[in-house]
């Protein structure tokens, strides 16, 4: 009979920050618990392997949010299905904790970066008339408070902007 190793894989990692959440000792605290509850199939298995019904048994156990259900999905997908990036042409492997993206950890920065500059453009859009209307008033300190929030509005359009280009630099090496 050959012994398992358990190498530390994303749904192993996954697992142990449920087990550290919910204040645990362990992950055999963790197996305790789930044998408890008769769910022995599961509790028998981890972390190296993910019966049928795992993601069920877990949540039982663990009431887990929304947010934890994918975590834990991905990961499983990551590690027994070889999961990866949904983004066409990547081949790395699934990042499991990227919630609700399913893709790898540089195309993650990439999407969080993409959306902080379009939010920053947004603010933009809505301030610029803003500071025009303002100007208008004939305020010399409601024109000052409104250029300056516009210039920090447009640093930080600038900042975004910078940060989207580097990764996308560093996606076509």
């Amino acid at each position: 009979m050959t012994e398992k190793t358990t190498t530390t894989t994303a749904f192993k990692r996954v697992l142990d920050e449920l087990v550290e959440s919910r204040g645990l000792k362990d992950l055999d605290e963790l197996k305790e618990r789930l044998l408890a509850a008769g769910h022995k199939e599961t509790a028998n298995a981890l972390p190296e392997d993910a019966p049928g019904g795992f993601g069920e048994d877990l949540d039982a156990v663990l009431n887990l949010s929304e947010e934890e259900k994918l975590k834990v999905a991905d990961a499983f997908a990551a590690t027994f299905m070889g999961a990866r990036c949904s983004v066409p042409g990547c081949e790395r492997p699934l990042d499991p904790n990227t919630g609700s993206f399913r893709g790898c950890t540089e195309h993650r920065a990439a999407y969080d970066a993409q959306a902080d500059e379009e939010a920053w453009e947004y603010a933009h859009s809505l301030l610029l008339p803003m500071v025009e209307l303002a100007r208008g008033i004939g305020s010399d300190e409601l024109t000052r408070v409104m250029d300056k929030a516009l210039a920090e509005v447009e640093g930080e359009v600038n900042r975004t902007n910078d940060i989207l280009e580097a990764l996308q630099e560093r996606a076509g090496d």
